[in-house]
C-alpha cells in the first residue's frame, strides 16, 4: 500500500475516531488526552503531507503537470 494512501486512511480513520468519540463514554481526564494526541497526529500527518508536496514540485525543476496549459 503507498504511503500516501496510508496516510488518508490514518487521517481518515482519526476524523472518525473524534467524530464518534463524545458518544464512547470515557472519564474526562481520558477525553482531554485522547482528543489531544488524536488532534496532533492529525497536524503532523497533514504538515508531513504538505512539506512533502512542497519538497517534491520545487525540488524537480519541472512545472507540476497541474501547471501545463492544456
Amino acid at each position: 500500500m503507498d504511503t500516501i494512501i496510508k496516510k488518508e486512511w490514518t487521517l481518515f480513520s482519526l476524523g472518525v475516531f473524534v467524530f464518534l468519540f463524545p458518544f464512547l463514554g470515557f472519564p474526562p481526564a481520558w477525553e482531554d488526552v485522547f482528543l489531544f494526541a488524536a488532534g496532533a497526529a492529525i497536524a503532523g500527518i497533514s504538515l508531513s503531507r504538505v512539506v512533502r508536496a512542497r519538497m517534491g514540485h520545487a525540488g524537480s525543476g519541472a512545472p507540476h503537470t497541474d501547471e501545463i496549459p492544456h
